[in-house]
C-alpha cells in the first residue's frame, strides 16, 4: 500500500512538476513534536490494539515465566540507571 502511494506521488510529480508544496510540508512537520505526539496521542491506541489481540489463557499459562521476566528486567534495569547514575 505504501509503496504504491509513494509511485503515485512520483508519478504525479512527473507529470505536473510543482503539484506537490514541499516547502510547505516540510515547514509543517518542523512545527509538529513527534516525541509528544508519539507519547501522548498514538501510543495509547496501539496498545490498546494490541492488548485486543492478546489470549487471556495463553497468558495465564505463562504467568509464571511472564512475572520472572518483568522482575528481572526491573532489577537489571535499575541497577544498569543506579550504576550511570
Amino acid at each position: 500500500m505504501g509503496f504504491g502511494a509513494s509511485l503515485v506521488v512520483i508519478g504525479a510529480e512527473a507529470v505536473m512538476p510543482g503539484l506537490f508544496n514541499y516547502e510547505g510540508l516540510a515547514a509543517l512537520l518542523r512545527q509538529v513534536d513527534f516525541q509528544q505526539t508519539v507519547l501522548q496521542g498514538m501510543l495509547a491506541f496501539v496498545l490498546f490494539a494490541g492488548a485486543l489481540h492478546i489470549d487471556v489463557l495463553s497468558l495465564r499459562s505463562r504467568a509464571v515465566t511472564i512475572g520472572l521476566m518483568a522482575t528481572l528486567g526491573v532489577v537489571v534495569s535499575t541497577a544498569i540507571i543506579g550504576s550511570v547514575v
